[in-house]
């Protein structure tokens, strides 16, 4: 983003109602974010299985992405 680097937003869910809080599409492909209030583990594999991108989670019991996000 900083970069100029054009990303896109999105939000998505399934027929069945499975959803991601937030996907960001950059020129580097899809990361795909769970944003929760509680820790516990929300699961998004109806998402993965679409797409094979796995969800990270973010709350404010776990603020930070663990894993590199490359947009």
């Amino acid at each position: 983003v900083l970069l100029g680097s054009p990303i896109e937003l999105f939000f998505w869910r399934s027929r069945t109602q499975a959803e991601v809080d937030l996907v960001v599409k950059g020129e580097h492909g899809l990361q795909a974010f769970e944003i929760k209030w509680t820790p516990r583990r929300v699961g998004s594999a109806a998402f993965q299985a679409a797409y094979g991108v796995k969800a990270q989670r973010l709350s404010p019991h776990r603020p930070f992405v663990a894993e590199q996000v490359t947009m």
